[in-house]
C-alpha cells in the first residue's frame, strides 16, 4: 500500500494516482468517478486516563 493509492468506491479496486492522468478521473475498471484514499490496516488504540 503506497501513499499515492486510491480506492474506487464502487468496485473497491486499488488504483495508483498515476493511472488517473485523464481529465475525467474515472475508474479504469468500472468507470465510476468517486474515490477515497487508502488507509493502512493498523488500528490505533488511544488510552484514556
Amino acid at each position: 500500500m503506497s501513499e499515492g493509492e486510491l480506492v474506487c468506491v464502487s468496485c473497491n479496486k486499488r488504483i495508483a494516482k498515476e493511472m488517473l492522468i485523464t481529465p475525467e478521473h474515472r475508474c479504469p475498471f468500472c468507470g465510476y468517478r468517486i474515490f477515497k484514499k487508502s488507509r493502512p490496516p493498523i488500528v490505533r488504540k488511544v488510552v484514556s486516563k
